[in-house]
């Protein structure tokens, strides 16, 4: 074709197509942006689900941490029943494990005595003080 300024027009052609062709592209991209700023809906869900994942991991550390706490505890309760079984004399200590064995064959009577034992023993010191 016919040269213009040392570039054919077909030359001028192809550039105006790949400057129209990145314009497109460009505000392709900015309407999408835009779009996505105004979806709320979009907005909302996205939030609530960072939420939910921080929920979660802050609840598996509580677990991990209740969890740890629990097998501290159970091991000091451990030692000191070890300790309190080498102070009590056989006789006392085959009498507890009786009780307890009968306790547990009847929870809900024992747990009744119990509550009337300290019902009774809280009516006397409350007497007192009268």
């Amino acid at each position: 074709m016919t040269e213009n300024g040392g570039r054919s027009v077909d030359d001028d052609r192809d550039a105006l197509r790949r400057d129209r062709d990145q314009v497109r592209e460009e505000l392709r991209e900015t309407v999408d942006e835009l779009a996505g700023k105004f979806d709320v809906r979009a907005r909302a869900q996205d939030t609530a689900h960072h939420a939910a994942e921080e929920v979660r991991h802050r609840a598996g550390e509580v677990e991990r941490t209740v969890r740890d706490r629990a097998g501290q505890v159970q091991a000091q309760a451990h030692k000191l029943l070890e300790r309190a079984e080498a102070g009590t004399p056989e006789p006392v200590a085959a009498g507890g494990r009786k009780t307890a064995e009968l306790l547990r064959g009847y929870p809900v009577p024992a747990v009744t005595a119990a509550l009337a034992a300290a019902l009774v023993a809280w009516l006397l010191v409350r007497g007192r003080k009268s």
